[in-house]
């Protein structure tokens, strides 16, 4: 409702009717780093709420709109540092390498990463599409880029899955496929006796068609990982590893008393001490040059506390925990090396508890 009249906006009229401060913002970086605010008029102006000491969280920038549009609403932009990611919503943005969308791609490109004020300027001077998007591409920033390349992701995931569904699983009929062959075999007189029975191998096959999503995705995370280089293809497994039994009824035993007095120890205050002394640990043989013996000492409260913050949190992490945080640490400091890598898209999947944000802190503070 606009001076008694109702009318209807978009957030793209936000964006064409900002002030001329937010002029060289574009679509994307405008609403992810700005905000709308509604503002009554006081005394002293925009001015004033700007400058105004007040406590809390630093106030952001304000800017006006043009004048005349949306009064008593100003644009905060976000402080340095924010998450804030705008939502794309509707399908993914079109191919860059096919002929026939490779118009629009441009034009939803431009319209989002170049500052227009009319929708017209994003190709204003330039005689093709073709021409306006190389003169962007040739002086956009590396973070521009970035943009560009990870907005085909998706449909580089969706070839690599259907290049692998197509090796694998090249013998595979659809069931439409296989119903209509069904029936003309029937009415051609060809079809199964009615003695013939399936065999085991046909149930198998059946079961495993029915475990093939599983399977593909599967196949895809391989995939996935072997071209980023987490595993390798061709590995040797080490020579001499030993192998170790499973445990009998009474070492089970052993083990849990072992266990009670561990916790008992831990409880007083304990530190692991490694050395050569052998002890008797009942029944099972255990290498001198490398037990451990769990001596009960009694430790200051200061000085156990110390000990533990003084450890890093990468040394806290597990396996998993750990192999995500190198990958992480390597890509930086080849970059700081000067080997200019790809960029690396590290997603961490996970219920909540399972360990995320304990692996992001060990990175930060690894960063520091």
């Amino acid at each position: 409702m606009v001076s008694g009249e109702l009318e209807t906006r978009t957030q793209l009229d936000d964006y064409t009717d900002r002030g001329d401060s937010l002029q060289h913002y574009n679509v994307k970086d405008f609403f992810a780093d700005t905000y709308d605010k509604y503002e009554k008029d006081s005394e002293g102006g925009m001015e004033k709420l700007t400058k105004s000491k007040r406590t809390g969280r630093i106030a952001g920038f304000r800017h006006q709109y043009a004048p005349n549009k949306k009064p008593n609403h100003v644009r905060l932009v976000r402080q340095d540092g924010h998450e804030n990611v705008p939502l794309y919503v509707g399908r993914w943005f079109p191919r860059n390498d096919r002929p026939e969308d490779r118009t629009i791609y441009i034009l939803l490109m431009l319209a989002i990463l170049k500052p227009w004020r009319k929708i017209t300027d994003i190709t204003k001077g330039f005689h093709t599409f073709e021409d306006a998007w190389s003169d962007f591409t040739d002086h956009c920033s590396d973070r521009m880029h970035d943009f560009i390349s990870n907005v085909q992701y998706f449909y580089r995931c969706s070839d690599q899955s259907a290049a692998r569904r197509e090796k694998e699983y090249q013998t595979y009929v659809a069931p439409e496929q296989a119903e209509s062959e069904m029936v003309i075999e029937e009415r051609s007189g060809t079809g199964v006796a009615d003695d013939e029975f399936a065999s085991e191998e046909d149930i198998y096959k059946a079961q495993q068609r029915e475990g093939m999503a599983q399977e593909m995705y599967a196949y895809t995370a391989m995939e996935s990982a072997y071209h980023a280089g987490v595993f390798e293809r061709e590995f040797e497994p080490v020579a001499g590893a030993p192998f170790a039994g499973r445990c009998t009824l009474e070492e089970k035993v052993d083990f849990q008393d072992w266990h009670n007095e561990l916790v008992e120890y831990a409880s007083s205050g304990a530190q692991l001490v490694v050395d050569d002394i052998v002890r008797d640990l009942g029944n099972v043989v255990v290498n001198p040059s490398t037990s451990a013996i769990v001596e009960r000492e009694h430790i200051g409260t200061d000085e156990a506390s110390h000990d533990d913050s003084g450890r890093g949190l990468r040394d806290r992490l597990n396996e998993e925990q750990g192999r995500a945080h190198d990958i992480v640490v390597d890509h930086l400091e080849r970059t700081l090396a000067g080997h200019e890598p790809g960029q690396l898209l590290l997603l961490l999947q996970g219920a909540g508890g399972t360990g995320k944000t304990v692996v992001i802190n060990a990175i930060s503070e690894t960063f520091r």
